[in-house]
This record gives structure tokens, C-alpha cells and sequence, in this order.
């Protein structure tokens, strides 16, 4: 749909830092140290992940460097001591090993090193208790982060003609006519439709980093114009346009990653007419002479439900959905358009929850049978509001209405949870319906592939466009038989 816009709108360490006689090299040794307080049975600075009954410390050091750089570690000199714990702990369910886990992380310039381990161990018949291990740190410069390629446009499109701008809900193929030009303000009256084009950059939102490339002015789009040919824009003339949505789509190796956008609704896109910008319209793709390697009349698809209803931490852009406190059952539906009949529903489910004491789990119905039991892990420490747990379960339905209901169960009532998401992912038919849908499938992909692709339900007026690449779309040909194109 289009829409018209009226207004423009305290760890303890020890650093010692080496620079090296090569280059801008460093070299950094960080001392990691733990206590153990045997009065009270306890190790500082430690959490208990309530969910393992493992204890655990994590630590996070500033490295006082800006920038990007490739870092490599050594983890040395590990001392620890024989400690006693009380009888009622089981010494079976203590680790081997201290697992010391080194990662590299960046927070608004700066680099940091985490360390996440496991400081009590049970190995020979001894509790030990690692009381300090050095991270031997080698860093180096990624000169490559700052040598790509930057140009910029002498001047903005904006800067001639007139401009109105436009947003979309969803990805697809748009239509502007005369009743929604005219409602924008512009008059068809002696309008020719060669003067008309419309730019639009398909970032469903800016890149959080700056290295990330975006353009740096508006993209002309490919469009198509029914009735240009005469020079007017007739009251039964319109536009056809591919635009991205609000929602960030990923596909992976196998299926999609998609997340709603935490910042707007829309996608924004600007008609320019003018009638000294040369016209873009789409062009036509022939289909390849190569031999067909791979026959395919179904796609990969995707469902996403997020509502982005409540930040805890009133900060960042960690956004929550349906809150289960006073009402512990939530329900919504689901269509899946030609899902394809015995083949798998991929379903990811991401909740956060607040559960301190006793016990706490989200069950999933779909369709009246329980297709996945979420169980919430405890909640340990001061600055935590909640806890995200994820889990991913399969299943399979011949119906594409699909009815979720969801209950939170719990021990305690200042227990509480959050939706987070529901993604699906699922396989279906290449077949017209009342919606347009985007046609991909992972299989067929591949070095020397061929691909003939079979559309069921389709008329004469069915347009199929490429728009792998989305500013210069183009016409697919293709042949009709009855309603198989």
C-alpha cells in the first residue's frame, strides 16, 4: 500500500601493554584474577547459570584501541588451588575442564576483550579452583576498514524539479494512478509521463556502522508506465514500482532471517518529476539457452510475527512483544498462503522472561496441538530485567491457516514473560493467489544450475520481475499454457 506523507520528517586486572618494534603491532598481557571466599563458599567475581547449575565469570576489558583490527590471543600461565566446598554440593556435576572462552567485541569505537569461564572444576578427585590465568593479547590494524572506496554526488537529486514523497508497508511491486497522484497534490493535466521517475534506495534502515556501504544519494529506480506512449498521464494511465519494505529480510544457506523494524513502519520512496531527468523503465530478462538442470515449482518462504510493544531497559533498540503477567494466554493467526503439503514448518520462538523463583514455560499451540514447550531459565543478577531464550521446532501442516495460541504457566506470580518473535520458515507452491510473493529457492541455487520455474493459476496479466538487483528491475518472459506460465 501506499501512503501519502504531509510532513517531511568492579573487575579486578592487570594490564601491561608491550608495543612492538614492527609496524603498529601491539602486544597486551591481561591477568585475570579470581577469590575464593572460604568463609562463605563463594567465588568473586562470579553468576551461576541457573539452567546448567554451572558457576561461571565472565570478564570485559577495555583494550584502548579505536578502530578495527585483527586480534589474535594466547591464554597462559593458569594457577590453581585445592579448595574444599560443602558436602551437599555435588562434585559430579562440576566441570572437567575451566572452558576459558576468549572473544573480541566493539562498543562505540572502542575494542574490548570478554573472557567467559568456568573457575571451579572437579578433576582427580580435587576441587580446584583457578585463581588466575594471563590473556596474551597481539593486535594489529585492519588497514582495509579504512581504505574503501568513497565517492560522493557533486550535488543532491533534490536539488531540481519537484519532489513528493511516498511510504510503503511491504515489499513488492506498488501502483501509483491518477486518483492517488492527484491526492498528492500533483496535476495530471498536461503531465507527461516521460518527466515522471522515482528513487528510492531499498535500506529498510541506515547501517548501524559506518563502513557499511549505503549510497550516498538517492538511486533511480526502474519503473514501469502503463499508457506512457501517448505523452499524457490519462486518468486510466499508472505506475508500477518495486520497492523494499520496512522489515529486514536476510536469506541464509537455507532459510531466512527476518526481524521487524524497531524504527518506522515505512520504507520511503520520492516521485521526481522533472522534465530534465532522463526517464529509467524496466527492461526485459530472457530466459537463459542453457540446458535446465533443475525443474521447480515451489519456493521458500517465510512468516514473521513481532510486535515491538516494550524496551525494559527504556534504552537500545531490544524491543519486546506480548506481555504474559495478568493475561497469561495470547492467540493469533497465521496464513501461509500454498504451503506445500507434507514438507517441514521450520518454527523459531524468541521469549524473554522473568522468573526468579520456582518454575516458568511458554507452550506454543498451533492449530489446537502443542508444537513447542519453551521452559524460562532463573534469573540471576542486578542489571538484568529478563532473560531471552530461543528454541526451534519443526513440524507440518496442510493447512495454511494457522491458529497460535499461547500460555505461560508458572510457580510464582511475580513471575512474568515476553514474546519476542515467531518465525516460520516453509516451502510453498508456485501458485497465483490473491497476494504477490517473492520467488526463491534455496535448492536450485548452485555453480552451473539452470533453473525453469513453473507458475500455476496465471493469466495474461501475470508480470513476473527480476529484482535481485531492486533499483534496475526487470520483465521476466516467459511462455502461458492455459494457466501454467
Amino acid at each position: 500500500m501506499l501512503f501519502r506523507i504531509q510532513t517531511l520528517f568492579l573487575f579486578c586486572f592487570i594490564f601491561r601493554g608491550l608495543l612492538s618494534t614492527t609496524g603498529y603491532s601491539m602486544e597486551q598481557d591481561f591477568e585475570i584474577r579470581t577469590t575464593w571466599n572460604s568463609s562463605k563458599n563463594v567465588c568473586l567475581p562470579c553468576d551461576i547459570d541457573g539452567s546448567k547449575n554451572e558457576v561461571y565469570s565472565v570478564r570485559t576489558i577495555n583494550l584502548n584501541l579505536k578502530g578495527r583490527h585483527f586480534f589474535e590471543y594466547e591464554v597462559v600461565n593458569s594457577i590453581y588451588e585445592v579448595i574444599s566446598i560443602p558436602a551437599y554440593y555435588s562434585t559430579e556435576q562440576l566441570p572437567s575442564q575451566s572452558d576459558i572462552v576468549v572473544e573480541f567485541s566493539k562498543s562505540q569505537g572502542d575494542n574490548f576483550v570478554v573472557t567467559n569461564f568456568k573457575p571451579i572444576i572437579y578433576v582427580n578427585g580435587e576441587v580446584r579452583f583457578l585463581k588466575s590465568f594471563t590473556i596474551h593479547v597481539s593486535s594489529s590494524p585492519d588497514y582495509t576498514a579504512t581504505m574503501r572506496t568513497t565517492s560522493f554526488a557533486s550535488s543532491s537529486v533534490f536539488a531540481t524539479g519537484t519532489w513528493y514523497k511516498v511510504g510503503v508497508s511491504a515489499t513488492g511491486l506498488h501502483k501509483i494512478d491518477a486518483a492517488f497522484l492527484t491526492s498528492l497534490g500533483v496535476s495530471i493535466s498536461g503531465l507527461n509521463p516521460a518527466h515522471i521517475n522515482i528513487y528510492g534506495n531499498h535500506f529498510p534502515k541506515l547501517p548501524t556502522e559506518n563502513i557499511t556501504y549505503r549510497p550516498d544519494d538517492l538511486l533511480k529506480n526502474s519503473i514501469y508506465i502503463e499508457g506512457e506512449g501517448d505523452g499524457s498521464f490519462d486518468a486510466s494511465d499508472y505506475i508500477l514500482f518495486y520497492a523494499t519494505g520496512p522489515d529486514e529480510v536476510k536469506a541464509g544457506a537455507s532459510d531466512f532471517i527476518a526481524s521487524k523494524n524497531k524504527i518506522d513502519s515505512l520504507s520511503y520512496y520520492f516521485i521526481h518529476i522533472d522534465a530534465s531527468d532522463s526517464p529509467k523503465r524496466i527492461g526485459s530478462t530472457s530466459n537463459s539457452v542453457s540446458s535446465v538442470t533443475h525443474s521447480v515449482n515451489t519456493c521458500n518462504d517465510f512468516y514473521l510475527h513481532e510486535l515491538n510493544e516494550v524496551n525494559l531497559l527504556k534504552s537500545g533498540d531490544g524491543w519486546l512483544g506480548e506481555h504474559f503477567d495478568i493475561e497469561l494466554s495470547k492467540s493469533f493467526n497465521a496464513d501461509l498462503g500454498s504451503v506445500v503439503s507434507g514438507t517441514d514448518i521450520t518454527m523459531k520462538t524468541a521469549i524473554g522472561s522473568n522468573v526468579v523463583s520456582g518454575t516458568g514455560s511458554l507452550q506454543i499451540m498451533v492449530n489446537g496441538v502443542q508444537r513447542d514447550l519453551i521452559t524460562c531459565t532463573l534469573l540471576f543478577g542486578s542489571y538484568v530485567e529478563a532473560k531471552w531464550t530461543a528454541s526451534t521446532t519443526m513440524f507440518q501442516s496442510n493447512n495454511p491457516m494457522l491458529n497460535f495460541v499461547l500460555n505461560f504457566s508458572r510457580s510464582s506470580a511475580a513471575s512474568e514473560a515476553w514474546l519476542d518473535y515467531i518465525l516460520l520458515n516453509y516451502q510453498r507452491n508456485l501458485s497465483v493467489g490473491s497476494k504477490q510473493f517473492l520467488i526463491r529457492n534455496f535448492a536450485s541455487v548452485g555453480a552451473g544450475n539452470t533453473c525453469q520455474y513453473s507458475v500455476s493459476g496465471a493469466s495474461s496479466a501475470l508480470q513476473i520481475w527480476e529484482v535481485t538487483d531492486p533499483s534496475n528491475a526487470s520483465k521476466i518472459s516467459g511462455s502461458l499454457s492455459g494457466s501454467m506460465f
